[in-house]
């Protein structure tokens, strides 16, 4: 099953979000969440960081393994027009539910996403 909310920036849809996660997730459903962010230029690595040098030197893929968490970062010239692609990296988590938080554009017209609309 795949949630999405959209609606304009402030109206809601993280509040909602994390509250329909919190409750599902109470209830012992396993949820992937993928967040659209709208600034341009947003980075989550850090300029310095050996990650961002891996990335700098060409690499396509970088992971970053801790004790007790696992970030991947995917170089994706075309992730914001393909929702299908990025729905897929969540593929082998064995998820009962995606959340998804804007795409607005691309989940729109999809009959296989359900819409929260926050206003």
């Amino acid at each position: 099953m795949i949630i999405a909310a959209v609606g304009k920036s402030g109206s809601g849809k993280t509040t909602t979000l994390e509250y329909l996660v919190s409750n599902l997730a109470r209830e012992g459903y396993r949820i992937g969440a993928i967040k659209h962010i709208y600034h341009k230029g947003f980075k989550v690595d850090k300029e310095g960081t050996n990650t961002w040098r891996y990335a700098k030197a060409g690499a396509k893929v970088i992971t970053a393994v801790s004790v007790d968490e696992i970030v991947i970062i995917k170089k994706m010239e075309s992730a914001l027009n393909n929702l299908d692609q990025v729905i897929g990296l969540l593929g082998n988590e064995q998820l009962d539910i995606i959340i998804i938080e804007g795409f607005h554009g691309l989940v729109e017209k999809r009959k296989d996403i359900l819409k929260i609309v926050t206003a």
